[in-house]
């Protein structure tokens, strides 16, 4: 067990060094696909931008953007926006 204050070994450097490229990796993939959600949405193309905003949204829950670009989208259909209920 290393001790607090020791100096990690490689096989640890090794390892933090694969985490951060995947969190990197992972970023950017994120990146792409609310960009790529976002020209969809600009031609037109709602239900394609929805269903990358809803694929971005499982891996990054908390992403500000697709979830606003995922209410905009679902703003332009009221009956499902209100889950399937229309007022009268």
């Amino acid at each position: 067990d290393a001790e607090f204050g020791s100096i990690p070994s490689s096989n640890s450097m090794y390892q933090l060094n694969s985490i951060v490229a995947c969190k990197e990796s992972q970023m950017a993939l994120v990146t792409e696909i609310y960009s790529t959600a976002l020209k969809h949405h600009r031609m037109g193309e709602v239900n394609r931008a929805e269903k990358l905003c809803r694929e971005l949204l499982r891996v990054d829950p908390n992403h500000a953007d697709a979830n606003n670009l995922l209410g905009v989208l679902r703003a332009g259909d009221p009956p499902r926006s209100l889950g399937g209920v229309v007022s009268q």
